[in-house]
């Protein structure tokens, strides 16, 4: 009974000695592997949980020193409205800061060669890639810089709602009419 015991214990001993000697036989390119596998496992979440919790915290910072800056010039708002009015605002700003587009290319494809046909029907065009990508990001700059100026249009008339009206406005100020 003795040497089953002995042999049980001594079987189920695995301690991170063991495994380190069996780790140190293995070839130097195994090691490597390894040692990248220690890693990711270690590594790959908290990363990406500290860079979003620091987003976070710049964006709250952010907007802590607009509502200061907004409270020195004299005005008076609670926090909530103050959030309220400033979150479609950020919005706005991170679109115009992103890298990828926001309407389908396919759509705005089939929407420039039919505007293009309207325009002159006996005539086919033909676009290269490059050019319709050129449209496509002006077009999409355009209509952001549109909307945040159509939005102060609506916060200067103390709404939160944007209204055509308010469209129409910053098109007419910005002299598009």
């Amino acid at each position: 009974m003795n040497k089953g015991a002995k042999q049980s214990n001594g079987a189920s001993k695995t301690t991170k000695e063991q495994k380190n000697k069996n780790k140190e036989n293995l070839p130097s390119r195994e090691k490597e592997k390894e040692k990248e596998k220690d890693k990711k496992s270690v590594s790959a979440d908290p990363k990406n949980k500290v860079s979003k919790k620091n987003e976070q915290k710049e964006e709250a910072e952010e907007a802590e020193r607009e509502r200061k800056i907004f409270l020195q010039k004299g005005h008076t708002v609670s926090r909530k409205s103050f959030e309220i009015r400033n979150k479609p605002l950020q919005r706005i700003k991170n679109k115009k800061n992103a890298n990828e587009l926001s309407i389908r290319k396919m759509p705005f494809q089939r929407l420039v060669r039919d505007v293009v046909f309207n325009y002159s029907p006996n005539v086919p065009f033909r676009f290269t890639p490059q050019a319709l990508l050129a449209l496509h990001i002006a077009s999409e700059d355009y209509m952001v810089g549109l909307f945040e100026d159509s939005y102060l249009c609506a916060l200067h008339a103390k709404r939160v709602t944007l209204m055509k009206k308010d469209m129409n406005l910053a098109r007419r100020i910005r002299g598009d009419y």
